[in-house]
């Protein structure tokens, strides 16, 4: 038997997610005007070392500025633990980081 995709709308996200995604990158635009490209949901392990794929990251005379997750909550508002793990990884490598909270599902 075949396993379940664990997301059926692929590395994207769902509807919801990719809506908070276009949030997110509507705000990195606006904060940082001057950027060469904002990357979607691309690999950023060239420009970084970190092997993840960001819904949006700022990317300025090549070097990554700044990172945006569109991230699933817990009920009491805090982080989903795989996305806490995302932020403690981009903090190490010194990356600033901006979340667009997603509450969990009723």
């Amino acid at each position: 038997m075949a396993k379940a995709a664990p997301n059926p709308h692929g590395s994207v996200g769902d509807p919801v997610h990719q809506a908070a995604a276009d949030r997110l990158v509507e705000k990195l635009e606006k904060k940082h005007p001057a950027a060469d490209v904002i990357l979607e949901n691309k690999s950023i392990k060239k420009q970084t070392g970190l092997n993840v794929r960001p819904d949006a990251a700022v990317i300025e005379h090549g070097e990554v500025v700044e990172v945006g997750e569109a991230a699933r909550t817990n009920k009491d508002g805090t982080l989903v633990a795989r996305e806490q793990r995302k932020q403690e990884r981009y903090k190490e490598a010194g990356i600033p980081s901006t979340v667009e909270k997603i509450p969990p599902e009723e």
